[in-house]
């Protein structure tokens, strides 16, 4: 009876043990599922922002090339016309500095934001 009593209450504390165990695991497995949840959804803001920036970019792109086609025809121009397209080039060359420094602050931007999640993760 005594041994039947030891073995009982050792196979008690042992399926206890599995009991805590399981409980346990079920806990941590709750907190990846809610971790996984969390930058699932931080991914797909970081999406939408790529995309933004992106679509940002594709603009400031379009303004190039535009500034681009604009000094070709520029330096197609007549002896004639030199004095004035030398004025129209400046203002295109400010044009592509300002489009590029803006390309530039914007991934800088992103990149600075990006980190930043990072860290805080």
């Amino acid at each position: 009876d005594r041994r039947l009593a030891l073995k009982l209450r050792q196979q008690s504390r042992d399926a206890q043990k599995g009991v805590k165990e399981v409980s346990d695991l079920s806990k941590k497995y709750s907190d990846l599922q809610q971790a996984k949840e969390e930058l699932e959804s931080e991914l797909a803001t970081y999406s939408e922002e790529i995309l933004r920036v992106n679509g940002e970019l594709k603009k400031a792109q379009v303004a190039l090339d535009h500034a681009n086609s604009q000094y070709t025809r520029l330096e197609k121009l007549s002896a004639a016309d030199k004095e004035r397209a030398s004025k129209l080039e400046q203002q295109l060359d400010s044009r592509e500095e300002d489009e590029a420094q803006k390309i530039q602050k914007m991934t800088r931007e992103l990149a600075q934001r990006l980190i930043r999640k990072g860290l805080q993760n």
